[in-house]
């Protein structure tokens, strides 16, 4: 009799999984550079026990690039999967895509040269670089290098200037204070933002010489991919981080993507180093201040020496103050490719002089005035200016770079969310409830949500 029970509940159970394999959507969670399935299982796990859909996950290479990273792919897909059966009898027409970052690329590669098969009938990006990252350009060109040597050089100079044996400050109190106040929270964050963020984590996220190559804005390969389109369902989510954006990305890979966020599974901490940046301004200008004092005081008593220290140790720290308020964001949205130079026009009315304004220099290179001040007419006329504008970004993809996906037919935006947090956050959980809830009115949306990525509740 038990025999008979354990042949039932087998049958039954090949039964129930061939009804729920025929019912379910399948749904693939696939994370980018140097990333981990676990990350990815947060949204499939939630989301596989709420709706009728069934996901998978895993982790493949990608520091053979775009090309080597969509064979990687197929062969996962390939490979024998629990239960005696193939990965690849899950994909098809039917099948949901979700990639983040560079998976965005790697599976349209995978579309583009295995046209032999479909993988899959719909496709979310999430951050994906589709027209490239210019952090992948900017590497390579001097400007990873610059930051990496202004985080001490510029952030530190207050406090290296401070302890100067040559002009210390004889004030057992004020070193006292210098040490347990400053010194220890300049190096702390001196030693994430080099050490951890830069060297450990953002080089590392570019992985080999070849896969950054190929991310770089207007590789070959990402221009091969633009001239692909895919008529498909298909959207781009891209996130709208709040300033500063870097440092919050910077964040979350400081934290460590595997860690939880006050016991909330996927949520990454990103104020923990931007918390760091804004002590080191508030240290610096505290000390800036004291010498400022000090100064002033030195003048008064006639000790110029003493007050030549002072000033020297104030314009320092002034140099610190400045890196950590306004500098190290202005330095990482040049990193990132956000901020850039455009020339604009301007309609207005303008001094000229009658017959031109005489804007040709001469042989000096002096821009003359051909008429005397009181000769000169308003002239209505457009003229031309430059100036920086900052791009929209999720802290590593710009906006432009995220939703320039071939035929996306929606675009949506994750409010407050950084590149990071794109794959574990709240506010993602809230958007994909409702794409897989099929409602449209998405903000920013070019397009109605397409009814191919409804999946049914259990």
């Amino acid at each position: 009799m038990k025999k008979i029970n354990i042949m039932f509940l087998i049958i039954l159970s090949v039964i129930t999984q061939e009804i729920k394999s025929q019912t379910d959507k399948n749904v693939f969670w696939l994370h980018g550079l140097t990333g981990q399935k676990e990350m990815m299982d947060i949204l499939g796990g939630k989301y596989q026990s709420e709706r009728k859909l069934q996901s998978s996950s895993f982790t493949y290479t990608t520091n053979a690039g775009i090309t080597g990273s969509s064979t990687a792919i197929n062969e996962k897909l390939w490979e024998l999967g629990q239960g005696n059966t193939r990965l690849i009898d899950r994909t098809g027409a039917n099948t949901i895509f979700i990639v983040q970052s560079m998976g965005g690329m790697n599976v349209r590669e995978l579309a583009r040269t295995h046209t032999d098969h479909t993988y899959y009938g719909g496709l979310i990006t999430l951050g994906s670089t589709h027209v490239g990252a210019y952090i992948a350009n900017n590497i390579d060109n001097g400007k990873y290098a610059q930051l990496k040597s202004d985080i001490p050089g510029k952030g530190l100079k207050g406090a290296l200037r401070e302890l100067d044996p040559v002009h210390m400050n004889n004030s057992q109190f004020q070193l006292m204070t210098l040490n347990i106040f400053g010194t220890p929270w300049m190096h702390s964050i001196v030693a994430d933002l080099v050490n951890k963020v830069l060297d450990d984590r953002m080089h590392a996220q570019f992985g080999s010489e070849l896969t950054r190559s190929q991310m770089k804005v207007t590789s070959p390969e990402l221009q091969h991919l633009q001239n692909y389109s895919q008529n498909i369902p298909q959207i781009a989510i891209w996130g709208n981080e709040n300033a500063p954006a870097f440092l919050r990305v910077a964040s979350s890979r400081l934290d460590g993507e595997e860690n939880n966020y006050h016991g909330v599974p996927g949520q990454l901490n990103d104020d923990r180093l931007v918390t760091l940046v804004n002590n080191a301004a508030d240290i610096s200008n505290t000390w800036k201040n004291i010498h400022n004092t000090n100064y002033y005081i030195q003048l008064a008593l006639l000790n110029f020496t003493g007050a030549a220290i002072e000033k020297s140790k104030r314009d320092s720290w002034n140099e610190s103050q400045a890196f950590w308020s306004t500098g190290i964001q202005k330095a990482t949205d040049e990193l990132i490719g956000a901020t850039r130079t455009v020339i604009q026009g301007v309609w207005g009315w303008y001094l000229e002089c009658p017959g031109g304004s005489g804007d040709i220099p001469d042989e000096k290179g002096i821009v003359p005035h051909p008429c005397a001040p009181e000769d000169m007419v308003l002239v209505w006329k457009i003229k031309y200016f430059s100036s920086i504008v900052t791009t929209e970004s999720d802290g590593m993809a710009l906006k432009t770079s995220a939703v320039a996906l071939p035929n996306v037919g929606c675009i949506i935006r994750a409010d407050g969310v950084n590149h990071e947090e794109l794959k574990n956050h709240n506010v993602m959980f809230g958007i994909f409830n409702n794409i897989f809830a099929g409602m449209p009115g998405f903000r920013d949306d070019r397009f109605p949500l397409p009814s191919f990525f409804k999946v049914e509740n259990r």
